[in-house]
């Protein structure tokens, strides 16, 4: 048995709920034995709702699978404007580039600056960024105009 703490990210392992992929972050825990979580991640459209679960079941591997045990995920700003940005999205017709859009737009990125000057704001890491064809890289953005200012960029972050 493991412990269940406060902004851990578990799987559901439960028969039915192996093939929706649901994803359960915990926002509490309260003295009744069972965790508030918030639904993060389900294929048949139940993200950004809120369940109650026993701690003890979270605490079964059998039943639940942890995958996250980041302790100050949740005080991160970025991560609950990315979070509402992906439920907002989030559907059986999302794409990937959908959640990149997504992100794109929580982040505050403008399509008309230069990727890695803001990409460095946000996260305080050293950014290089340089045209995909330079030096031989190739992208699928390179090859396409659709990628939102990122079209013909590659993005080097060093931290």
């Amino acid at each position: 048995m493991r412990t269940v703490r406060e902004q851990q990210l578990y799987r559901d392992l439960a028969p039915d709920m192996v093939n929706r992929d649901r994803r359960l972050r915990v926002l509490g825990i309260g003295d009744d034995g069972r965790a508030e979580c918030l639904v993060e991640h389900d294929l048949q459209g139940t993200t950004a709702r809120k369940a109650r679960i026993q701690t003890k079941a979270l605490a079964s591997a059998a039943r639940f699978e942890l995958l996250d045990d980041a302790d100050d995920l949740g005080a991160d700003a970025r991560y609950t404007a990315l979070l509402a940005a992906i439920a907002n999205v989030h559907g059986p017709a999302a794409t990937p580039r959908d959640y990149a859009r997504a992100a794109w737009d929580a982040l505050g990125l403008s399509s008309t600056q230069a990727p890695g000057r803001r990409l460095a704001a946000l996260t305080g890491a050293a950014v290089t960024t340089l045209p995909a064809m330079s030096r031989g890289l190739t992208t699928r953005a390179a090859a396409t105009s659709e990628g939102r200012g990122m079209a013909g960029w590659v993005v080097v972050a060093s931290g």
